[in-house]
């Protein structure tokens, strides 16, 4: 017997981070879905609102892509569509980190897939704010101080230095503490 294929779609994605909305018809599978991505390795938190029909997903993005969670779902029966689609957009949402999460998302699967490779955790993301800083300084250089684009690649690379700085210290909050025993002296 063919399980009923339920639908969603994405409205939210950054690395390491998820959400998916399921159409109202669909959201009596969100128990199922819950529990069966709760139980793969990688998946870090699975928080449903079942009114909503809401379904945010943490996971590790060294080791999955959203691609990869979005894999999951289909597995319990859930086809989930990625509508978020790269549009143009204007200076204001560049300056305020839609392209830069873009940047940083990239690096971050390139990560996952040298690590899986080479055996051993890799950060690239810290190039992103160099390269770019370096890229503005020569268009600065190269065509004068009066270089618009030579101010925006810096302004940009302080944008995904800053993001790159915070996304690090939330992980390293979220991950989980070492409880060691009392030593006895």
């Amino acid at each position: 017997m063919e399980r009923p294929v339920n639908h969603g779609r994405v409205v939210a994605l950054t690395p390491g981070r998820v959400r998916i909305r399921l159409h109202r018809p669909h959201r009596q599978m969100i128990p199922q879905v819950k529990t069966f991505l709760e139980s793969k390795r990688g998946i870090g938190q699975v928080i449903t609102n079942p009114l909503t029909g809401s379904v945010l997903v943490r996971f590790d993005f060294r080791r999955l892509s959203c691609d990869d969670v979005l894999a999951l779902c289909q597995d319990v029966g859930v086809v989930v569509s990625n509508v978020l689609e790269a549009e143009e957009e204007p200076l204001t949402e560049v300056i305020k980190g839609r392209a830069t999460d873009g940047i940083i998302g990239a690096f971050n699967d390139l990560d996952r897939r040298l690590s899986r490779i080479i055996g051993q955790e890799v950060d690239l993301r810290m190039l992103v704010p160099l390269l770019l800083g370096a890229l503005g300084v020569r268009q600065l250089a190269v065509n004068g101080l009066g270089s618009t684009s030579g101010y925006l690649l810096l302004l940009l690379a302080a944008n995904s230095a800053l993001r790159v700085h915070r996304e690090r210290r939330r992980l390293k909050v979220q991950a989980p503490l070492q409880l060691t025993a009392p030593s006895t002296a």
